[in-house]
């Protein structure tokens, strides 16, 4: 998920450049400044929104979360839902 803000920076510099090139003007650094402002705040703020829905979700059609078999890194975060308690203590790592 925050490869997100990464690709959205690539792709938002790249069309713009793309586009200011077509165009024949000279790219300047405040769209630039502007594009990788908004693209930082959404490496940190996309993930923990899809984050929330999805647990919305999951809690709409009763399913709950397995955190004993859930993996909370630094990296990434892998969460484990199923129907019940049973079906939990059978997922293997």
């Amino acid at each position: 998920m925050y490869l997100f803000g990464v690709g959205l920076v690539f792709f938002s510099f790249s069309f713009l450049v793309i586009y200011k090139v077509a165009k024949g003007k000279d790219f300047n650094a405040k769209y630039g400044n502007y594009i990788l402002l908004i693209s930082l705040i959404s490496i940190f703020i996309f993930p923990q929104i899809i984050s929330y829905y999805v647990h919305k979700h999951i809690e709409k059609i009763n399913y709950i979360e397995c955190t004993e078999e859930s993996t909370f890194k630094a990296k990434y975060t892998k969460y484990v839902f199923a129907k019940d308690k049973e079906a939990c203590k059978t997922y293997e790592k």
